[in-house]
C-alpha cells in the first residue's frame, strides 16, 4: 500500500507540475488509475517474496536451534540461545 502511494503521488507531481505533460493530457485519471494498479501489482509481487525469504529464514532459524542445541557430539558454539 505505502508503495502504491508514493508512486502515485510522485507520478501525480510529475503529471501536475511538468508543463510539457500537463500540456499535452487532458485528463490525468487515467494514468494515474494505469499507474495505481502497476504500482499494485509490483508491490504486492515483492512483498511475496519479501514474505517467503522470512519464513524461510525463520524456518532455518528453528530447524538449527531444534538440531544444534541438544548435547552430544556437536559444539554449540554457533547456536543461538
Amino acid at each position: 500500500m505505502f508503495i502504491t502511494l508514493v508512486t502515485v503521488l510522485a507520478c501525480f507531481g510529475i503529471i501536475e507540475y511538468w508543463e510539457e505533460m500537463k500540456s499535452e493530457l487532458h485528463n490525468f485519471y487515467v494514468p494515474l488509475m494505469a499507474i495505481t494498479f502497476i504500482a499494485g501489482v509490483i508491490g504486492y509481487m515483492f512483498m511475496c517474496v519479501w514474505s517467503m525469504a522470512a519464513d524461510a529464514i525463520l524456518q532455518c532459524f528453528c530447524v538449527d536451534k531444534e538440531l544444534n542445541a541438544g548435547g552430544g557430539d556437536v559444539p554449540n558454539t554457533y547456536c543461538p540461545n
